[in-house]
């Protein structure tokens, strides 16, 4: 009896520690499947937000191309129309020295002496002024259009200038979404980069009163590194001119400048623009020198 009741003991504990591990096996196969959900959740949240950044890259670089097309079609014909303006008004003004020097000659001494029988017809004294006093106006008119004309043509560069601008920092941060969806931080074309040394720069959330200062004006700062410096809410003289050591080394890493930022000095060209009391600038360059 003392042996059944031993064997029953035995018997029921090994169904009891099988149980045991039977769960314990359960739990873990369970908590394995679970981790490998949020795995492959996690995995196609960072696939939908690179698709999502690639698909605002594309659209913006689209719009991009066609404002620019357009712009260009519309600079192209105030060119043309500007050429065709400055040659009508230089033959007018032409026309006008000649009528004058004519009505000159009628009224000078030289031009009494000339038999009025033997005078030629231009140098009759009231056809002349009229001639001239017209072609004046017509000059002035001209001279009224190129104006306009230029000041459209400069309207278009400036239009330009900041489209360009607008595309670099759609670029800049459409790469800065790409990089915090693959949590790469900002790679560049080395691999495994960790993240920059120094510190960086504080950002504003958009440009004060609405209006960035044109930061192409310090040399080294071009287009992109302007969109670049834009999408990290640097937009303003003061901010580069208030840069710490620490936090140039940042940006020196960040744009993969090695030192430039020094050797160009743009603290001491941001402090120079800011004395001269530079305001926002209009975007339009004669070149862009820099990236």
């Amino acid at each position: 009896m003392a042996w059944l009741l031993s064997e029953i003991f035995v018997f029921v504990a090994a169904g009891v520690v099988f149980g045991g591990v039977m769960g314990l096996g359960l739990a873990a196969l369970a908590e394995k499947r679970r981790a490998a959900a949020v795995s492959d959740r996690e995995r196609q949240g960072a696939s939908d937000q690179l698709l999502a950044a690639e698909r605002g890259r594309r659209t913006a670089e689209a719009k991009a191309v066609a404002r620019a097309a357009a712009e260009a079609a519309a600079r192209g014909d105030l060119e043309s129309r500007l050429v065709e303006m400055e040659a009508a008004a230089a033959d007018y003004r032409a026309r006008a020295e000649a009528a004058e020097r004519r009505l000159h000659l009628a009224a000078s001494p030289a031009g009494a002496l000339i038999p009025a029988a033997e005078a030629p017809a231009s140098l009759a004294a009231p056809d002349a002024a009229a001639e001239a006093e017209a072609l004046r106006a017509a000059l002035a008119q001209r001279g009224r259009e190129v104006e306009s004309l230029a000041a459209q043509l400069a309207a278009a560069e400036r239009v330009r200038a900041r489209s360009e601008s607008d595309l670099a920092v759609a670029q800049a941060r459409a790469e800065e979404a790409l990089r915090a969806a693959t949590g790469l931080g900002r790679a560049g074309p080395e691999q495994g980069e960790t993240e920059s040394p120094g510190e960086r720069p504080p950002g504003l959330p958009g440009p004060r009163d609405g209006r960035a200062d044109d930061l192409r004006r310090i040399r080294g700062i071009g287009p992109r590194n302007e969109g670049v410096l834009n999408s990290l809410g640097i937009y303003h003289y003061a901010q580069i001119a208030a840069l710490t050591p620490a936090q140039v080394t940042w940006l020196d890493n960040y744009l993969k400048f090695h030192g430039r930022i020094a050797r160009d000095d743009w603290i001491g060209q941001a402090s120079a623009l800011l004395g001269a009391g530079s305001g926002p600038g209009d975007k339009v360059h004669p070149q862009d020198v820099g990236a």
